[in-house]
């Protein structure tokens, strides 16, 4: 992602997993500026309009760098010690997701600009992000789709992931991160 593109980039990780963030890490200006502070440009792919604007934005994690890392000191920064404290652990709970191995490499997240879904550019997006990871030496790729994103998963299955298991969010978690669970996904790449 180019460094012009960084607010726009902020704008659609914002929308697209805003109502999943900002029970636990809002007001939306608020939130902005974590996921801003935490991007990681390197692992970010991006797709442009004809005028060169960000419209579709695919994260990912590899060897421990991630599209984005909220860090302690942010969160002290935005909430005090004792709400960066709590909300640390709650992250630790239900967002820090890893690779299951070396050569899996994860999706951190798809986001779109509204007037862009359903015209390919989602596919276009894993078109690039299996391409890359199989330059990498990456054997397969994991996503998680929560249960309510009907389409996503859809289009996952598509592409040819596999389901591979389910987490549930416990009922007292769930006021900070508004979903009943995840399915996680796993897409076997083939061998070069």
């Amino acid at each position: 992602i180019p460094a012009k593109e960084i607010s726009r980039a902020g704008d659609l990780y914002l929308e697209a997993f805003g109502a999943k963030l900002l029970p636990l890490l809002g007001p939306p200006a608020r939130l902005r500026r974590l996921l801003l502070g935490g991007l990681n440009r390197q692992r970010a792919i991006g797709a442009y309009d004809e005028t060169g604007r960000l419209v579709g934005l695919l994260g990912y994690h590899w060897e421990g760098q991630a599209l984005s890392d909220i860090s302690f000191n942010a969160l002290q920064h935005e909430f005090g010690l004792w709400g960066a404290s709590w909300r640390i652990l709650i992250m630790a709970i239900l967002l820090d997701r890893k690779a299951d191995h070396a050569k899996q490499l994860l999706m951190d997240g798809i986001a779109l600009a509204p007037e862009m879904r359903g015209k390919g550019v989602g596919t276009e997006l894993f078109s690039h992000l299996e391409s890359l990871a199989l330059k990498l030496g990456a054997e397969e790729i994991k996503l998680d789709v929560i249960d309510s994103n009907f389409g996503a998963r859809k289009l996952y299955l598509r592409l040819g992931f596999d389901e591979k298991g389910h987490t549930r969010v416990p009922e007292f978690l769930k006021r900070w991160l508004p979903i009943n669970g995840s399915t996680s996904m796993i897409k076997k790449l083939p061998k070069s």
